[in-house]
């Protein structure tokens, strides 16, 4: 089971999936709100806290743990009956969804860290792919620090730093920002990144990068 990191969706996976899907079963799944996942209707709209975000995901992949030990025993019951028929005995099997290999990248392998916390008896192996580390919030003194050494980085534009630091003091997200570009711009910059991280690599062609942009653009 590979999970994605932020803003990304199984798509991602790309380049390195017909290599693993040789020796595994891949299940690629879709954080809630970014690629083809769903967008949630009840997300409430204020802010939430530290843990009750890290809670927020970390449910959320246990819930589609629990819908696919559904689907698969749905399948197990319909081939069982099928078998029945044929051979007048049932077919056992079904079951749990568990002892799964969970693997997550950057915001993927930090939520994959903190599901394992709580639901470690589901997995077989855990691996983290460049997982991304958060601290506690830094300090007033640590901030200002942090905040006078980006404003003098060079290779940024003044308006570009000065937008950067509305969102993060605002805990506003970046795609957030992107979707009041409008479809077409913000379209172009999902697009742009795609071409720019897998084409100069040759990793992907043209059309598969339309079709990935595709499917990251929400």
């Amino acid at each position: 089971v590979l999970l994605h990191g932020y803003g990304g969706s199984s798509a991602l996976f790309y380049p390195i999936h017909k290599a693993l899907a040789k020796r595994f079963n891949l299940i690629l799944v879709d954080i809630i709100g970014m690629g083809g996942s769903s967008r949630p209707t009840d997300f409430r709209s204020e802010k939430l806290g530290p843990q009750q975000s890290i809670d927020y995901f970390v449910n959320y992949l246990e819930r589609w743990r629990q819908q696919m030990t559904k689907l698969l025993n749905k399948e197990a019951q319909a081939r069982s009956k099928a078998i029945e028929e044929l051979s007048g005995s049932p077919l056992e099997g079904s079951g749990e969804f568990t002892q799964f290999i969970l693997a997550g990248h950057s915001l993927g392998g930090y939520i994959i860290g903190n599901y394992a916390l709580k639901h470690h008896r589901h997995m077989k192996k855990l691996i983290f792919l460049s997982p991304i580390g958060l601290k506690a919030k830094e300090t007033e003194e640590e901030w200002e620090g942090l905040e006078e050494k980006f404003q003098e980085l060079q290779e940024f534009p003044f308006w570009f730093k000065q937008l950067t630091r509305w969102t993060w003091k605002n805990q506003v997200s970046p795609f957030g920002v992107n979707r009041l570009l409008g479809q077409r711009q913000s379209y172009s910059m999902v697009k742009n990144y795609i071409e720019k991280k897998w084409m100069p690599s040759g990793t992907v062609a043209q059309e598969s990068v339309d079709t990935i942009a595709d499917y990251l653009y929400q």
